[in-house]
């Protein structure tokens, strides 16, 4: 499908480079962060804990400065360029955050055993990580659907309300609905495929929560004993 694209915006706007390059300087500054806060003699998982915090806010911050600033045009232009891959960029989100979750079990389980503030610092450091987990998944499956609507042809798959062309925000209010609701609300999904990617969202966002509620419990019961 060609896509008309609106003067105004610079074609470098347009690259695959410039997601990737997201990627990248979040994985940087994710490294640097190790680097540079991690404190001297500690264990291996604290490293790990400020990575993933660091990664994530990066990546959230990246990603939401397209999703916020796109109208319909940018959208439709950047769909494409947003989710280099596809699939492949959805299910390294969702691995990484999933990994993240059960890494939080485990840290959660050591921070028992250091001083009271110790305790307190690494488990809100651990719980920031397992909310912008949740985040990332999300934000990947907003992208994820802007791209399975304006790559389709002819467009579509969802159905918004007075049937407007969507933009970023339109996506984000349907994936986060999803994650939250596990249903889709008011748009109507009309592509057996997109039916397929909101079945799979469904599940991962209901082990998600699942999983979120079952590291709550157990950290009052850690917290009470």
């Amino acid at each position: 499908m060609t896509t008309e694209v609106a003067p105004s915006m610079p074609q470098s706007a347009l690259s695959p480079h410039r997601s990737v390059g997201r990627f990248f300087i979040a994985l940087v500054l994710a490294l640097f962060a190790v680097g540079l806060f991690t404190p001297i003699g500690s264990k291996w998982w604290a490293s790990l804990v400020i990575g993933w915090d660091a990664f994530s806010i990066t990546f959230l911050l990246l990603k939401w400065r397209v999703i916020a600033g796109s109208d319909i045009t940018e959208t439709r232009a950047k769909a494409g360029t947003e989710d280099p891959g596809g699939t492949a960029v959805f299910v390294i989100s969702l691995v990484a955050s999933l990994f993240s979750l059960f890494a939080a079990a485990f840290v959660l389980s050591q921070v028992r055993h250091l001083t009271h503030v110790q305790t307190i610092v690494w488990t809100t450091m651990t719980l920031l990580g397992v909310v912008f987990a949740w985040t990332v998944v999300h934000t990947a499956s907003t992208l994820r659907y802007a791209h399975l609507y304006y790559e389709a042809e002819p467009e579509g798959g969802l159905d918004f309300p007075a049937h407007a062309d969507p933009d970023a925000m339109d996506f984000a209010y349907f994936a986060f609905t999803i994650a939250m609701c596990y249903q889709v609300s008011d748009v109507a999904v009309t592509s057996a495929h997109v039916r397929k990617v909101v079945l799979l969202h469904s599940v991962v966002s209901f082990v998600f929560n699942t999983t979120i509620l079952a590291l709550a419990v157990n950290l009052v019961i850690n917290f009470m004993s």
